[in-house]
């Protein structure tokens, strides 16, 4: 990726432990799913999405359009994030103590949730 050479990425859920199942992407792994489209739109990533799922019990066409929504719903969660305060928390940890967990709740709360701001602490 820092050489902008990616041209594509392959998708699909997998239980720990018990590969190649190719489960509709969302099934499993929210947060491995969100990482890595965090990592790929802080990069600059403009290449091409591979499904890659085996759907064993529903229509081929449901588990497309599942799959397209997850991808879609954690894109709009990665949009809300605060890059700004993601990048500082990664260059200077030691000031910015469970800032990260912080804007990752924040993206992912539903709308109207009041939620406290994290103290400010030294260490």
């Amino acid at each position: 990726m820092r050489e902008g050479r990616p041209s594509h990425t392959h998708w699909n859920s997998q239980p720990l432990g018990n590969y190649g199942q190719d489960l509709d992407v969302g099934v499993l792994g929210w947060n491995v799913m969100i990482s890595a489209l965090l990592t790929l739109k802080m990069y600059g990533y403009r290449g091409y999405f591979g499904i890659d799922i085996n759907p064993e019990r529903i229509p081929v066409e449901t588990a497309l359009t599942n799959t397209m929504n997850a991808i879609r719903i954690a894109n709009a969660i990665i949009e809300r994030m605060d890059y700004d305060r993601l990048v500082e928390a990664f260059y200077n940890p030691a000031e910015n103590r469970g800032v990260i967990e912080d804007v990752y709740l924040r993206a992912i709360a539903p709308p109207g949730t009041e939620l406290k701001p994290i103290p400010k602490t030294k260490y």
